[in-house]
Order: C-alpha cells, then structure tokens, then sequence
C-alpha cells in the first residue's frame, strides 16, 4: 500500500483528520496559505508530488491538535489506540543522538526517537517527558503527556529556523501550571 493510503486509512480516517494529506489541493487549495520564501522555481509542487515521508504533509491546527490529543493518555470515547503502548514508548524514546542540526547559523544538539524530536528545541520550558516535530516551514508540534497538554504552532516561511515557534512554545507553558 503507498505510504500516503496507509495514513490516511490507518491514521487519518480514525481521527477523522479530513483536512491532513499529502496533497491539499484538490479539497484544500482555497484555504491554503501561500509557502513564502520558498526559493524553487517550480514551487511547492514537488513536495506535494513526491508525498515524502520525511516532508510534505499538510494540514491544519484542529487535525494536528486531535493527533496529538492521541498520544495522550486515553480518555473515554476516544478511538481505540492506533499503536500498542510498546511503539508509543519506543517512538518517544531516545533513539539516536549525538548529532547536531543548524539552527540560527549555529550548532544545536538534535535528538531523536523514531519520528520524533524528544529533547533539545521542544522549548525550554518543555518537560523531559514532551516530544514533538517540526515542519519545514517552521510549524511545530509539541506534545507533553507530563503536563497533558498539545500546543501547534503554525507558520509559512520556508526555512524558517523555527525561533517564533520556540518562543511562542514556551509562552505557553510558562502560562501552564
């Protein structure tokens, strides 16, 4: 099965996330915002093309806050899980380190379990326990299963080395008790 039919019939379906895709514009093209900056001639349509599991997925606040609402604890009614509680743990572990990423013309320490950031610029409020991703256009979500909170940060530069998303993270958990 294509990686993109697997999501959506094993991820997006459930959570009923009709706005998530790799490709936005046949339903979504009138509410997308325009990428800016983005510096290749023929746009942004190679990535939707190419439906690339390191990139490309596009959606919107509401579906990513119901994602990320799934990798809390489970509440009455929720869908069923859609991994064991083995993967879950497994993904939000450590599980490769001891490389770096450049951020803001400098080295920062990346750290990764499997699809997920799970320390180092999650925000330096963030719980040891939070883990999240970022998008090429400088959007984030952060998860803290610590605190039971989900933030997403949405943005359109491309590039963007994702500082706005840090400093609005942590506004958000200093606000958070």
């Amino acid at each position: 099965m294509p990686y993109p039919q697997f999501l959506a019939k094993r991820i997006f379906a459930p959570l009923q996330m009709s706005s998530t895709s790799f490709d936005p514009r046949p339903n979504a093209l009138n509410r997308m915002v325009p990428v800016e900056t983005f510096f290749l001639p023929q746009g942004v349509e190679p990535f939707i093309d190419a439906a690339s599991p390191a990139g490309g997925l596009w959606s919107t606040l509401s579906d990513l806050a119901t994602f990320g609402r799934h990798w809390l604890r489970p509440r009455p009614g929720d869908v069923p899980p859609l991994l064991g509680a083995a993967a879950m743990e497994a993904m939000t572990r450590v599980q490769f380190s001891g490389a770096f990423d450049w951020v803001a013309g400098h080295p920062e320490p990346v750290t990764w379990g499997l699809g997920w950031s799970v320390t180092g610029p999650q925000g330096d409020l963030a719980s040891p326990a939070s883990f999240g991703h970022g998008g090429a256009t400088g959007t984030r979500l952060l998860i803290d299963p610590h605190r039971g909170l989900v933030v997403v940060f949405l943005t359109n530069v491309w590039g963007d080395n994702q500082r706005d998303a840090a400093l609005i993270t942590n506004m958000v958990l200093a606000g958070v008790a």
